[in-house]
């Protein structure tokens, strides 16, 4: 869309990823929703599709790992594609849409405590595995949660090292100082 409307490589503007964050930026809300329902339809169609011609079990997660690593790491694209948190919920969506909601749940209350939606998106993501183990489903589905986790977390790893800079950079006191607490009378 970008190349369209400007003439430029979405790789060389923003942050330089193909994602929907970096195409909202750019190209406004328009542009980052029709990303995120693009990237959303390929992930649950490509599960869609495999279950329609009789894909089952693992080879699902298998599906699920191969349209994900396709988006992320994109041979057309030089290697560089977008995080795959869209496509991972349109997989989602597709094959397990409670599994879907409880996550979406999770994070909204990660998200409720920290204020932070990168950190509580990425908690939710690292429980995935736990989630699928506590809804009783299958052992290859949670053998595909904890790779998609693994996946997802690598795709993310510059923004989970700038989350962990930010952290010590910033530490929280655990003493706030007060203007009374500076040794004074707090009296001029």
């Amino acid at each position: 869309m970008t190349w369209l409307l400007y003439g430029q490589d979405i790789r060389s503007i923003g942050s330089g990823n193909v994602g929907a964050r970096n195409v909202g930026r750019i190209l406004g809300k328009t542009g980052f929703y029709a990303t995120l329902l693009g990237d959303v339809a390929k992930g649950a169609s490509a599960i869609v599709l495999a279950r329609w011609i009789g894909v089952q079990n693992g080879w699902l997660a298998a599906c699920i790992l191969a349209v994900l690593a396709g988006h992320i790491w994109p041979v057309q694209l030089g290697f560089r594609g977008g995080k795959g948190i869209s496509v991972m919920i349109g997989c989602l969506m597709a094959l397990d849409i409670w599994l879907l909601l409880v996550l979406f749940g999770l994070a909204l209350l990660l998200y409720l405590g920290t204020r932070k939606y990168m950190l509580s998106g990425m908690m939710a993501i690292v429980t995935l595995p736990l989630l699928s183990f506590l809804l009783s489903k299958p052992t290859w589905e949670i053998v595909g949660m904890v790779i998609l986790s693994l996946v997802i977390l690598i795709s993310h790893r510059e923004n989970i090292a700038s989350l962990i800079a930010q952290k010590n950079a910033h530490p929280e006191r655990t003493d706030p100082v007060r203007p009374d607490s500076q040794g004074g009378s707090g009296n001029g």
